[in-house]
């Protein structure tokens, strides 16, 4: 079976600007990230014994990771967000380990969807504020401080009411 990615529909958070200049700090272009997902093509025997998107995800990890760091010249970086949350993304680029990383997300809905997330330092007391708490189930739960919370809110959401 073969996999070809047929259609982009994409939108950037907060907005198009932001995110193109975010990827122009690791000399990339959301022109340039569309073209590496229309270049995925993957050819695979169905494993009954593994779901097609596991082997899928595996394979666009290593597609994004070769035509984004020939690209910009990037290469696999730390992909923890943050050492407090242990989270990581399934794939992180940069020109060094420790420096910006660009963090790359793929998941599958009933859509294929690529979350990509540039660097996170305004984010960053907001992340590391965090603490997980348990809940039901065995899933943990992140608090973020309302002051905290406040800060990051307000980069996007400005008071326009004075």
């Amino acid at each position: 079976m073969t996999f070809k990615v047929t259609e982009i529909n994409h939108r950037c958070w907060p907005n198009e600007a932001l995110v193109g200049q975010a990827l122009g700090t690791f000399g990339l272009s959301i022109e340039q990230v569309q073209q590496s997902l229309r270049d995925f093509v993957h050819a695979q025997a169905v494993d009954p014994n593994r779901g097609f998107q596991q082997n899928l995800a595996e394979a666009l990890k290593q597609h994004l990771r070769e035509f984004l760091g020939r690209a910009a010249n990037l290469r696999i970086a730390d992909s923890r967000y943050s050492p407090k949350l242990n989270e990581e993304a399934d794939l992180a680029l940069g020109p060094n380990n420790t420096g910006p990383r660009l963090f790359i997300e793929i998941e599958f809905r009933p859509n294929v969807k690529e979350i990509i997330t540039a660097d996170m330092k305004p984010f960053k007391s907001y992340i590391e504020s965090a603490k997980k708490t348990p809940v039901a189930g065995g899933r943990e739960m992140m608090e973020i401080p309302d002051e905290e919370f406040e800060k990051v809110k307000s980069m996007f959401f400005p008071d326009t009411t004075t």
